[in-house]
């Protein structure tokens, strides 16, 4: 999985076809790459990694997924990611996502 590759992909602001487009394939065959069913080519791999600014052994590298945290507030859930401030690939700002509790509707 190409994890690092997504990352990068989404700092530039760039959807999956946009990347493929600058690679003359298919988005599809990102996907592909994205989701660790095939692997680049070497070659593609030196290709992508010179769109997306960085080396070959960097996009190899894995990327563990950020922890998540999560705080109930009175009938409200709020689930949020934990991003180490020293990472230079993950944005700096937290994602949140507040759902309901016990099925109950958020005010």
């Amino acid at each position: 999985m190409l994890l690092r590759m997504t990352l990068l992909r989404g700092d530039r602001g760039w959807s999956q076809k946009t990347l493929a487009s600058h690679l003359g394939c298919q988005r599809e065959e990102v996907s592909y790459w994205e989701t660790g069913a095939r692997q680049p080519t070497p070659a593609r791999l030196a290709q992508i990694a010179a769109l997306l600014g960085c080396d070959e052994t960097q996009l190899l590298d894995p990327v563990e997924p950020p922890p998540l945290i999560v705080v109930e507030l009175g009938n409200e859930r709020v689930t949020m990611t934990a991003q180490p401030m020293g990472d230079p690939i993950r944005p700096k700002l937290p994602l949140v996502e507040i759902s309901p509790v016990d099925g109950g509707m958020a005010s």
